[in-house]
């Protein structure tokens, strides 16, 4: 297998972004996911072009901060303060009970917004390779995203996105691994694997790249040494020559007097300053995360 590490959240804040950095400085986060209209976007690229061996990836957004769209272009995605305003499960659902005409319109509005935020990370980096494309929250797992997703790709030739298929594994770290069990990360597993099931023919039909396995769903905030490594040995006997694994990891705390930008969203803080980023970071920096990936990782190698 090849292992590819990322780490989210890249050009949310400079804060966020500044610990992301140190640990692809220290050589084992090899892919950074990029907020388009995150507040430390700028700073992101400017870090971006000096590291010629890091992917980036667009971390599409529908669910934090303000649209890069005008928000009378996007009013079913803001709140009356121009915020986006759902989650996951209430734009998903928002969808789904909506009639034909409500659906229509939804979608036009993701559309717009996906492409402004592709689009912005495009013109800083350029497309020779195909944009790589995730998403915050997995909102692109959602059909109906998806679908604008591959109706994007037929203009835009993304090179990769990713696919949340993740294997169940049971791993036994202390108490606080139980919580991944028993709490909403379970449930996220569940969706996530199953949306994945929809979305891999498609991939495939249209020749795009993905990870044919993914880890980091089902621990979430909680990315330890043995989870990584209970999910890598469920997999050994799964991965089929050198097929792709990402493994998703969460090294970006927000700095002290980043609050404000949650102010909004306050959950969203909680997130941003949970002492389980600093931890992550430091399963990074473990050599006994290093031994179980290092002979395995890839690096982006070309000179663009």
């Amino acid at each position: 297998m090849r292992i590819l590490i990322s780490a989210d959240d890249f050009g949310l804040s400079e804060g966020i972004t500044t610990n992301i950095l140190e640990a692809v400085d220290r050589g084992m986060v090899t892919s950074a996911s990029i907020i388009a209209n995150g507040l430390g976007f700028e700073h992101a690229i400017r870090e971006y072009r000096k590291r010629r061996g890091l992917f980036l990836t667009v971390h599409l957004n529908l669910m934090e901060g303000r649209p890069l769209c005008p928000v009378d272009q996007v009013p079913d995605l803001v709140n009356e303060q121009g915020h986006f305003r759902h989650s996951f499960q209430s734009l998903y659902l928002t969808y789904l009970r909506g009639g034909s005409a409500h659906r229509a319109e939804l979608r036009r509005q993701v559309r717009a917004e996906l492409r402004a935020q592709l689009e912005r990370v495009a013109g800083c980096i350029g497309t020779q390779h195909g944009l790589r494309v995730d998403s915050h929250l997995h909102v692109h797992m959602i059909p109906f995203v998806f679908d604008v997703l591959m109706e994007l790709h037929d203009e835009l030739h993304f090179g990769y996105v990713r696919c949340l298929a993740e294997p169940f594994f049971l791993t036994y770290d202390g108490f606080d691994s139980l919580r991944n069990y028993a709490g909403l990360n379970i449930a996220k597993h569940a969706v996530l694997n199953t949306l994945a099931r929809r979305a891999l023919p498609r991939l495939r039909s249209r020749g795009i790249a993905h990870c044919r396995h993914f880890i980091g769903v089902l621990f979430t905030g909680n990315m330890r040494v043995a989870a990584a490594g209970a999910a890598l040995a469920r997999l050994e006997s799964r991965c089929r020559g050198d097929e792709l694994v990402e493994i998703l990891l969460h090294p970006g705390g927000a700095a002290p007097g980043e609050d404000w930008i949650w102010n909004e969203k306050p959950a969203f803080r909680d997130v941003y300053y949970s002492p389980w980023r600093k931890r992550e970071r430091d399963t990074l920096e473990s050599p006994a995360f290093r031994a179980l990936v290092e002979d395995r990782i890839i690096r982006r190698v070309d000179s663009n």
